[in-house]
């Protein structure tokens, strides 16, 4: 994010010096557009990526009693690749 503000601040800056100082109005007419539908477009990914509302019932998730959702398969992945990350780590010198 940080490179994106940076490169688009150059920008601003190097259309600054052949336009003057009307560029900078269009660039906070961008920014505020840009920003806005950076808001909608993150807001609507998290709700509907998001499967904690759905199984934690102090959020008002109500997930089915026979639900076939099963975190088991992907869970054991992620505890294999865990225990070869802390064992290439120890191998290296350095202790988890």
């Amino acid at each position: 994010r940080i490179g994106c503000v940076a490169d688009f601040a150059s920008m601003v800056i190097a259309a600054k010096v052949w336009l003057g100082w009307d560029i900078l109005v269009l660039a906070l007419i961008f920014i505020f557009f840009l920003l806005r539908e950076f808001k909608e477009t993150s807001v609507l990914l998290w709700e509907s990526a998001s499967i904690v509302s759905y199984w934690r019932s102090d959020l008002g998730g109500k997930p089915d009693a026979d639900d076939p959702y099963c975190i088991d398969f992907p869970l054991s992945i992620l505890q294999e690749r865990a225990r070869y990350a802390r064992s290439f780590k120890k191998k290296r010198g350095h202790v988890v």
